[in-house]
């Protein structure tokens, strides 16, 4: 029987968690569901677990290697060899929780939408769901109710990830890719999912917790690298367009302007607490202030500012003040 489900793993020296990962999954599968394992040019013992799985599970398992390129080419690496009809993602530090594949053929068996979403948590024990998704058990959107799709992705950020969808592979011949020169480090799933989601026909969502994400305090989504900002510049103005294209009237694209001064807010604030010098931070923080999409989205916008905001948005010694006091915080809580 060919595959219903393909489950695609990108791998990059993750020794520690994929074992856990795949032990949690495959004894789940079915001869509907295959799991495509990319290593991503691992330097640990990430392969060699791997293989292993693979003698275990040698009806289910497909593993490719290849050089180190990054998550996203890794994942679309994954889904050109992939044979089922859809495309289900699982960081490899990350679990998929008992019933969930069940869950997801039952449905798909049901209803052969383009893209069925769920909820995920960051807390195995109690399951709590990580966002307040205001759809119903069930719910299916086609025609004009795709709206509601369409607003949630510019106005929160409750949709913003792959691994809490199950989408036909079909889409992905519509997925954005960044241009030549561009990194993305951050936001590449929604802007992979903007595009996906324009050309599916039909959703439907599950009010159910199928997914469980590992918080990682040093993960590259948590802390402030040099691609950070120029990153989100490219994803928030691709949410933008989709705005544009999808808008009544104003509201949508009213929605990514209040996003995109919260994520313009988040990337000064990781700047200033980020451990780098004083002297590279403002720097960098005067970068910040020329850009005129910065200016645009958050120095000159008005949407709730807040204490942090005054710290931000204020003089240099306001935050030199802010930056001493964390970083006095932070070697107190190491000591």
């Amino acid at each position: 029987m060919a595959a219903l489900i393909s489950v695609v793993i990108p791998i990059y020296n993750q020794e520690k968690y994929i074992g856990d990962c795949l032990d949690a999954l495959l004894p789940m599968c079915t001869d509907e569901v295959e799991v495509v394992l990319v290593n991503d040019g691992s330097t640990d013992r990430s392969e060699s677990i791997c293989r292993e799985t693979m003698r275990r599970y040698p009806a289910n398992v497909r593993l490719i290697t290849q050089q180190n390129s990054g998550a996203l080419k890794s994942r679309m690496k994954g889904i050109e060899d992939a044979s089922g009809e859809y495309i289900l993602f699982v960081d490899s530090d990350d679990l998929l929780l008992e019933g969930a594949l069940e869950t997801l053929l039952q449905t798909l068996h049901e209803k052969r939408v383009d893209m069925v979403l769920f909820n995920a948590t960051c807390d195995i024990a109690t399951r709590k769901p990580n966002f307040d998704i205001p759809l119903r058990h069930g719910q299916e959107l086609a025609g004009e109710d795709k709206y509601e799709v369409y607003r949630l992705l510019c106005s929160s950020d409750v949709l913003n990830n792959l691994w809490t969808k199950c989408i036909r592979k079909d889409l992905f011949r519509y997925a954005a890719l960044p241009e030549s020169g561009q990194r993305l480090t951050n936001g590449e799933d929604l802007y992979q999912i903007l595009a996906l989601a324009d050309h599916a026909e039909s959703f439907v969502y599950l009010d159910r917790v199928l997914y469980f994400y590992r918080v990682m305090e040093n993960g590259i989504s948590r802390v402030y690298n040099k691609y950070y900002f120029e990153s989100e510049k490219v994803v928030c103005a691709k949410r933008l367009e989709y705005a544009k294209k999808w808008s009544r009237k104003d509201e949508l694209t009213a929605g990514v302007r209040v996003q995109t001064y919260k994520i313009m807010r988040e990337v000064a604030r990781k700047l200033l607490i980020s451990g780098k010098p004083w002297k590279e931070t403002m720097e960098e923080m005067r970068k910040f202030r020329n850009d005129v999409f910065f200016k645009q989205y958050y120095l000159q916008a008005h949407d709730a500012p807040d204490r942090r905001d005054l710290i931000l948005k204020g003089p240099y010694p306001l935050m030199w003040a802010f930056k001493r006091y964390y970083d006095f915080k932070t070697a107190a809580k190491h000591k």
